[in-house]
């Protein structure tokens, strides 16, 4: 065997020289990594993304951008892109920080009315609150007169009526028991209708007594005071309004200590269905008074803090009117009684002249601080309502004559109404009005359309290339982030571990196999 042996491998080869060749494992084949998966949880559009973008965008210069093959064209577009985006940005931030700081414009434009205008109402107030043959038929005279008066608010005018002002309050409790009888002896009427009762009558004012028809009567500080109607002005000019001829039966007056001395009216204006506001004119007797007017309407916007007003308003609703009622509230909570001389009555009742100077007073307020804070309050509470009228007027007095009168009469009476007479006429000078409104400064469609013309103008950007932007930015995002941050760390484990099982079986079977086939020889 040995011989064998040599003749095989050569001379001198022992048969202990033998040695198996011991066999380098094969590594087995890759594993699949399961692609299949991956790519359901990243679909194929989010892979091309970016591409997408690049393709189908129609931002101006991106498409540039990805094609430029120079580090100089690169860093050119680069540039004009950057100044694009930025005049863009700050043209879009201009027209925001416009829309934000003036919301809303004036408009101011006169409109015609055509055939006809509607003329506001005329309250007229004479100075004097009560009929002076009234009071002397119930024998109220003297000081007993003065405290009906009193229920009035306001001071004396005059250092001449403060003691008779004084007097009467000194002996309020006793002029209020002999009212009330008074009052009790007829029929048991209560003070606000004894009050009304005792104002002299429409009738004894206005020439044509029709007009009292269609007056109403509302009480204020100077006293009764009437509401008509002024219709509708057909043409333009003068003798196409309203005109009035008014005669003051001064015989019936009686003055009061914290009356006003005037001799005339009182004329104010209101817009038609609404309430009284603050317009106030003078106009004495014994002449002949025109008030040309110009309307004004106003359409204004709730903007605060630029511009509050009530935009819900009620249609008889007046601001002279809340604040009133603002600042007396509480007092006529205390008193359960209203001013005669309020301008809406909270209460059925009417304040007597005793509850006037004894409660409704001292509950108003406690002292001048309170006073002003009540009034700053009352300010902000009580707004103007957002649409209204109002009036602008010009009066022009000329004085009846007298003298003239005498060519025509003998008669005394006649000539001596003339001082006593007013002719009040309201006109139109034209049949058109001013309209001062408020109004978008920018409409949320125009607010749109100039931001997407700054988008347009300077990168070409529309709402399709906004979505196109977030859609294809987005999905390229979420695939670099998935297969940069999620996969690659899961997949780089995963071969770590399959590779080292794969070996450690491999070189198990190899060493059982090379055992098995090697022949120890002695």
């Amino acid at each position: 065997m040995n011989g064998n042996l040599q003749h095989k491998y050569g001379k001198g080869f022992s048969e202990t020289q033998i040695t198996p060749k011991r066999e380098i494992p094969k590594a087995s084949p890759e594993p699949s990594l399961k692609e299949d998966s991956d790519t359901e949880k990243v679909p194929k559009w989010c892979d091309d993304g970016f591409e997408l973008f690049k393709e189908h965008s129609t931002f101006h210069g991106v498409k540039d951008l990805s094609k430029a093959n120079l580090p100089s064209t690169k860093c050119l577009w680069i540039l004009i892109l950057c100044v694009s985006i930025f005049f863009s940005i700050q043209g879009c931030y201009m027209i925001i920080s416009e829309y934000l700081q003036r919301p809303v414009v004036v408009s101011y434009f006169v409109a015609e009315a055509h055939q006809n205008l509607a003329l506001p109402d005329i309250i007229i107030c004479p100075f004097n609150r009560f009929n002076k043959t009234y009071l002397e038929n119930l024998n109220i005279t003297g000081d007993l007169a003065q405290y009906l008066e009193l229920a009035f608010p306001g001071p004396a005018m005059f250092k001449f009526q403060e003691p008779i002002q004084e007097r009467v309050q000194m002996d309020v409790d006793k002029h209020d028991a002999v009212i009330a009888e008074i009052i009790q002896n007829m029929g048991n009427m209560s003070f606000s209708t004894f009050m009304k009762e005792a104002s002299i009558n429409c009738e004894a004012f206005f020439q044509n007594i029709d007009i009292c028809k269609s007056a109403t009567e509302l009480m204020t500080s100077a006293g009764k005071c009437f509401r008509l109607p002024g219709g509708e002005q057909i043409s333009d000019g003068f003798g196409y309004g309203l005109k009035l001829m008014i005669t003051l039966p001064k015989h019936l007056y009686n003055p009061g200590a914290n009356q006003m001395l005037n001799d005339g009216i009182v004329v104010k204006l209101a817009e038609p269905g609404h309430g009284v506001d603050h317009d106030l004119t003078f106009i004495s007797s014994g002449v002949h008074a025109i008030m040309p007017l110009s309307a004004t309407q106003y359409e204004f916007m709730n903007d605060p803090p630029r511009y509050s007003c009530l935009d819900d308003s009620a249609k008889n609703y007046s601001r002279l009117w809340c604040f009133e009622y603002c600042l007396t509230q509480h007092a006529e909570d205390i008193c359960n009684c209203s001013l005669i001389a309020a301008a809406n009555p909270r209460k059925p009742s009417i304040c007597t002249t005793k509850q006037v100077i004894k409660c409704f007073y001292p509950s108003m307020f406690s002292d001048a601080k309170e006073a002003i804070a009540a009034f700053q309050r009352c300010k902000s509470v009580c707004k103007a309502p957002c649409k209204y009228w109002k009036y602008s007027k010009t009066v022009s007095t000329a004085n009846l004559s007298p003298e003239q009168a005498k060519a025509f009469t003998n008669d005394s009476d006649a000539i001596q109404e003339l001082q006593n007479m007013i002719i009040l006429e309201v006109f139109y000078t034209s049949l058109d009005y001013t309209v001062i409104k408020h109004m978008l400064a920018m409409t949320p469609s125009s607010f749109i359309a100039q931001l997407g013309g700054q988008f347009s103008l300077w990168i070409g950007g529309s709402v399709v290339s906004v979505i196109q932007f977030f859609i294809y930015i987005c999905g390229g995002s979420y695939a670099h982030f998935y297969r940069t941050y999620i996969r690659r760390p899961r997949i780089t484990q995963e071969k770590k571990y399959k590779t080292n099982f794969r070996l450690s079986n491999t070189y198990s079977d190899s060493d059982e196999r090379f055992s098995a086939n090697t022949e120890t020889r002695i």
